[in-house]
Formats: structure tokens, sequence, C-alpha cells
């Protein structure tokens, strides 16, 4: 006796190309019996749209065409498409993308670029002060944007390790005088926006500071543990623009770009985009390109 859900015929067709629904078939009236069938097809049809999906996207055979290229782009990505089915769409190719990046096969790195393989991105060590601040600022000031980051975030990347150590905490405009007479009132060398004579005759022999600062719209960041902490993306961009990051000009900032690059996955596209916002983006963009750091 055939099985009630599907009929002869189409049970051999789905035999002839894989067991899989075959066996599917079998699993699910044994849970459902004949109690349920809507749902019991329903099942059925989602694994065998799941499965004409994964033999659209091709993935072993654009493993084996990109494995040797670091980066290639969505035309690259159209053309291999295009072997398998000459009249395909680019909307049809933008829906694979999608699903390829949400499956980690592909990493998206910049507007219209990809690499294999999900990227490892960067997670830095948060102490305790910086569950304070932020349990702070959350506390009194519910409302407001603000991320934190340390100087310590890049001594992984760093060929020499600073004498100076310090917090960063950067918030929204109109806000940080407030947020600075708050963590006044809870530690220790606290400075509000500093300049530059008060960062190379104070701030550079104290080990333990907190700085203030604006936070820059649109810049990246992101929670980690309940607190916001800046992307490396930011992270970059600031050291190589900010002055409290003087000291690191020159070969050391080189270093710290390209261990960066070769460790962590960035985003070329968040980064030259939050440069813009600070109005570097053509500085850091040719400091890339001669020191050819690519991603």
């Amino acid at each position: 006796m055939g099985h009630p859900l599907i009929r002869e015929d189409e049970c051999n067709i789905q035999l002839s190309g894989t067991s899989l629904i075959a066996q599917l078939h079998l699993i699910v009236f044994q849970i459902f019996g004949s109690k349920s069938l809507f749902a019991a097809n329903y099942l059925i049809r989602f694994a065998q749209n799941t499965i004409a999906i994964d033999r659209n996207l091709h993935i072993d055979k654009l493993k084996e065409a990109f494995t040797k290229r670091d980066v290639f782009t969505s035309s690259d990505i159209f053309q291999f498409y295009q072997q398998f089915e000459s009249g395909m769409l680019k909307s049809t190719v933008n829906w694979r993308v999608y699903e390829l990046v949400n499956r980690g096969v592909l990493e998206r790195i910049g507007k219209g670029k990809f690499r294999l393989g999900s990227g490892t991105l960067f997670t830095p060590d948060l102490n305790t002060k910086h569950f304070k601040i932020s349990a702070a600022i959350k506390q009194k000031f519910p409302f407001i944007s603000f991320c934190i980051w340390d100087s310590s975030f890049i001594k992984e990347f760093s060929q020499h390790i600073p004498k100076t150590n310090f917090t960063l905490v950067d918030v929204e405009r109109s806000s940080e005088e407030s947020v600075y007479y708050l963590l006044k009132e809870q530690f220790t060398q606290v400075f509000l926006m500093p300049g530059k004579n008060v960062l190379n005759n104070y701030v550079s022999d104290l080990k333990k500071t907190i700085i203030v600062r604006t936070l820059v719209s649109e810049a990246p960041y992101r929670e980690l543990r309940n607190i916001p902490v800046a992307t490396l993306e930011k992270i970059l961009v600031d050291i190589f623009t900010d002055e409290e990051f003087a000291y690191l000009r020159g070969n050391e900032m080189t270093i710290i770009f390209k261990t960066a690059f070769e460790r962590y996955t960035i985003s070329e596209s968040k980064l030259i985009r939050y440069a813009d916002r600070k109005r570097k983006r053509e500085q850091i963009s040719d400091f890339l390109k001669e020191n050819k750091i690519t991603i």
C-alpha cells in the first residue's frame, strides 16, 4: 500500500534524485500520522524547496571557483552562475548572494566585494572599568548614544607596547559635559576633550585616564556583553586621525593596520564611510593604497 501523503510516481521521482525526501515522508508520517496532513505536507514541501535552493546555489562549485581568490566581486559571481543558466536575472543572483552570506559561505567585505567563508570578528577583552562606565551612563542617561573603547585594544596589533593606557568614552554631541561630570564623581583622572597640550603634558604620563569625547554621527559600534563598544573600523580610523594617538604615527601605524587586516574581518565600506564622516576619506584611502593594505 502506497504512502497516504505522496503519489507513487512522486516517490519514484524523488528517489531517483535523492532519497532524503522519501525518508522524510516516512518520518513525517510516523510523527503526524493522518491527523495533520497539512502540517506534514508543509514540512515536506519546505524540505523540497530547501533542497532545490541548495542545488541552485552550487556551493561546492562556487568554493572551487573562488578558493584561490582573496577578493571577488558581484560581477564575478554573476558570471559564475551564468554558466549554469545563461538567461539568469541579476535579481536572482542577488538573492542567491544574500542566501550565501546568511549561511556564511560568502563574506561581504565591501560594496560589491566578497570573499569565501565567514570571517573573524574583532572581539576585545572588557574589564570591570568598562562595565562600570557603561552602567553609570545607562542609568543616568538612558537615551543617549555612546560607545567605549580602550587604547589597550590595539596592543595585539602593535610592535611596541606604549606606556600610556586610557579609556575613550565617545558620547553624542551636547552630552559630553554631563557625562564628564558623572564619571568625575566615580573615577579619578577624567578629562573632557583634552587638547594637544593637555595630552602631551598630563595624559601621556597617566595610566588609568578616561577621556570623554564627542561621538561622530554614524560612528560604527556594536553591543558586546551589553556594552556599546567601538568596532575595529572605528578604532582604525580614530587612531589614524585623532590626536590621542599621535604617538603611533609612522611605521607603527602601518604595522597596526596590516596586522588588523590580516587577523580580522574589516568592512571596507564601513571604514571608508566613517572616515568620510570625519572628513579624512582621501587621506586614509591614500594610506591604504600606499602601504598596499588591501581588504
